[in-house]
């Protein structure tokens, strides 16, 4: 059985997936993003370690400390994990798996996403994962170590923060909603699933692929409503205004790109990830948010 290193272990992602590995019996060690600096310095402590799964990242910052937010974006989601893959290279570890984000691709497209589509990043965030998943590549192409890039689509499950977890809040409240006529198509990933192929991807021979993640079922934002407050036992008050009418509003008051996430189609194959990896999804949308919305912490103080 492999040992694995986490990184981001204190994160959404990575605290779930060290729970999940343990209870798979894997050997798992798990690091904070703070620790990472100190701890890619021992060799020793790499060379315990067969497989590495980068979750450690920065999504939202604010440029308080005068640095160029892009440049502080490089330094920890392209810089870091590169100098951690070559140390772990060096050390002997046999894959790294980053976790990047679909957003390379851009923020939405009349048709699916595919591994074929052409990035397109939006934002330093995006860009940055873009140019870490590039060098990451080419590390892979000249060195020993295997290398797995993942584009995970929005991520949901217990602890969950965001624009998700305001919807969340908004619909516990019980309160009349004007999305019961969107019948746009969007794809989401439960931590669940998420777990479920980083554990695949630890063992089969996937080396230099690039994935996308998805849990392989299109939803509307409707039947996403929907969903929340059926398994938070709350009433589905969802009035069907017309979509045109809701996005004419959100222009007036600036929100367009709000309205754009709530409103459009945000679509992604995962037929490649799925022949790759000989992987479907273990959970269905509707299970994934039964299991995230049992757990007490996961119900959001909107009850």
């Amino acid at each position: 059985m492999s040992r694995i290193l986490v990184t981001g272990s204190t994160g959404f992602v990575g605290s779930a997936l060290c729970s999940w590995l343990v209870s798979e019996g894997y050997d798992v060690q798990g690091i904070s993003r703070r620790e990472l600096p100190y701890y890619q310095r021992s060799t020793d402590s790499l060379q315990k370690n067969d497989v590495i799964v980068h979750t450690a990242a920065i999504a939202h910052r604010l440029n308080e400390s005068g640095v160029d937010p892009i440049d502080e974006y490089r330094q920890v989601n392209r810089d870091l994990p590169l100098q951690l893959a070559k140390a772990a290279a060096k050390a002997g570890a046999r894959r790294f798996i980053f976790l990047s984000t679909i957003k390379v691709l851009g923020e939405g497209d009349n048709k699916p996403y595919t591994e074929q589509s052409v990035p397109a990043p939006e934002g330093a965030y995006a860009i940055s994962k873009w140019e870490a998943e590039q060098v990451l590549l080419e590390l892979g192409r000249t060195s020993s170590i295997d290398v797995v890039i993942l584009r995970p689509s929005l991520v949901y499950g217990p602890g969950v923060k965001g624009n998700l977890r305001q919807l969340i809040r908004v619909v516990a409240k019980g309160i009349p909603l004007p999305f019961g006529a969107v019948n746009n198509r969007r794809d989401f990933l439960s931590i669940y699933n998420l777990c479920d192929v980083i554990r695949d991807c630890i063992d089969k021979p996937v080396g230099g692929k690039t994935l996308l993640l998805a849990d392989g079922e299109s939803i509307s934002t409707t039947r996403l409503m929907s969903l929340i407050a059926q398994h938070l036992g709350r009433p589905n008050r969802l009035v069907p205004v017309p979509v045109s009418l809701m996005r004419f509003f959100a222009m007036l008051v600036g929100k367009s790109e709000v309205a754009n996430r709530l409103l459009g189609d945000f679509e992604i194959d995962v037929a490649y990830t799925k022949q790759s990896l000989d992987w479907k999804p273990r959970w269905t949308v509707d299970e994934s948010f039964q299991k995230m919305l049992s757990v007490p912490t996961a119900r959001i103080d909107g009850e």
